[in-house]
């Protein structure tokens, strides 16, 4: 079904370029293309590429608990620049 979705968009980008040729508005016809469009991949898509986790705004304002934070590096043995170089 998602292999259809590129025809879609091929033939109202076809359909939006005669309609700018003829003199329509561009505002409206361009509006228009985009907005089928998007709803053709609103209806097609599965949103398998959106990730699972949580949002990281969400877990800021309080809404969401927070995961356990990781060691600070303060507690680490010393750099690795502190020595002299030779």
């Amino acid at each position: 079904m998602a292999a259809l979705l590129p025809w879609i968009a091929v033939i109202v980008t076809v359909i939006a370029g005669w309609a700018l040729i003829k003199r329509y508005s561009t505002h409206m016809v361009l509006f228009f293309a985009g907005f089928v469009i998007l709803i053709c991949v609103a209806l097609m898509s599965d949103a398998s590429f959106l990730r699972k986790r949580r949002s990281a705004f969400l877990r800021l304002r309080g809404v969401v608990p927070s995961a356990r934070r990781m060691p600070s590096n303060s507690s680490r043995s010393p750099s690795r620049n502190s020595g002299s170089m030779t």
